[in-house]
């Protein structure tokens, strides 16, 4: 029997629209990918995800090394990411309004100190049972010992758990502890492996 779900946010509930910061840089003459590139692929970002550093600090870090290789348009190319808020897919909160109804439904997102900020701009703070920031636990997937930290908190066993995410890495991880993990890539797809496990989609 599954009593508990666990679904990722960015990718799963909330959708983003890259093409919107790859127009921007071309606007401004920066390299496509450039936001993404000094955002995402330094060790301020693990820092970012597992608390050592406030979402602020983080985007600071980011911008000066925009600044650094691309020169004043970087402060605009940020502020267009800075306001970006990203899409809620409502046909997946309709589902996880009906997953509530047979068993508890959490989140579990490698986000920074901003992400109850984002969710409550989107109204989805009661939409689900519990929030696993990994900037509030301190660890980010798919590193085990995140998954294993929600078992023991909701009192589950792997075998009674579900984990949904739209990176495979992360979904081979909680899979080797013994959940019943789905590499998302469409709902329809989603709703035949819930079927499976015996959860009404």
């Amino acid at each position: 029997m599954i009593k508990l779900l666990i679904f990722d946010f960015d990718g799963v509930l909330r959708l983003w629209n890259d093409a919107l910061i790859t127009e921007r840089e071309k606007e401004l003459g920066l390299p496509e990918g450039s936001v993404f590139s000094a955002a995402f692929r330094h060790e301020d970002y693990l820092q970012a995800i597992t608390g050592e550093i406030e979402d602020p600090h983080w985007r600071e870090k980011t911008l000066a090394r925009l600044e650094a290789e691309h020169g004043p348009a970087s402060r605009d190319l940020m502020d267009t990411w800075n306001k970006l808020e990203g899409d809620l897919d409502h046909e997946m909160l309709a589902l996880v309004r009906s997953l509530r109804r047979q068993a508890r439904v959490v989140l579990l997102s490698n986000n920074t100190s901003r992400l109850e900020e984002d969710m409550a701009r989107m109204g989805l703070l009661e939409e689900l049972d519990h929030i696993y920031n990994t900037s509030r636990v301190g660890i980010a997937k798919p590193d085990a010992r995140v998954y294993e930290h929600i078992l023991q908190a909701e009192g589950v066993r792997p075998e009674e758990t579900v984990f949904i995410d739209d990176l495979r890495s992360n979904i081979e991880a909680a899979a080797a502890i013994g959940i019943h993990a789905h590499h998302y890539e469409g709902i329809e797809d989603l709703k035949h492996f819930l079927a499976g496990l015996g959860l009404q989609a």
